[in-house]
């Protein structure tokens, strides 16, 4: 993908025990360039306002906090066909679901390369993301523990 456009940047956030070895990779295949691993951070909010899209490659998730991060921000997605990300993500609505690293790359450059589908994508993010603001999950928790308590 660097090759189709090399202004691409991946930006990593966190730790993990596989950090090294991913540096040490990225070096190796000569792209470490186009990868910011910035460790543990605490202004994650300042990435996501110059970032593009998000991108989700988990294997498994639960529900992924930092996808609704992105969605509150309104970048579109691309993610992995697991549960949680397509949960979120409604695919050539508010981003795309790929099977295959062919599709990964496909659905970034599509995205990328297309200003009235990114626009469309990030707002569809935006309008998406409100169904998990805090005063609604607070009262959506609020009527299942009173349906509970009334039983």
């Amino acid at each position: 993908m660097i090759k189709v456009n090399p202004k691409i940047k991946l930006v990593l956030a966190g730790e993990g025990e596989m950090k090294n070895e991913l540096i040490k990779y990225a070096q190796e295949i000569n792209v470490s360039a186009n990868i910011l691993f910035l460790g543990q951070i605490n202004n994650i909010d300042d990435w996501l306002k110059v970032s593009k899209l998000v991108l989700s490659s988990s294997k498994r998730e639960g529900l992924p906090v930092n996808l609704i991060e992105a969605m509150f921000s309104g970048l579109p997605a691309v993610v992995s066909n697991c549960r949680g990300n397509k949960d979120l993500i409604d695919h050539g609505k508010n981003g795309y679901v790929f099977n295959s690293k062919i599709e990964l790359i496909y659905y970034i450059l599509k995205i990328l390369n297309d200003k009235k589908l990114y626009s469309e994508m990030s707002y569809n993010s935006l309008e998406k993301s409100k169904i998990y603001e805090v005063e609604i999950i607070k009262n959506n928790l609020l009527n299942i523990y009173n349906g509970v308590i009334n039983v």
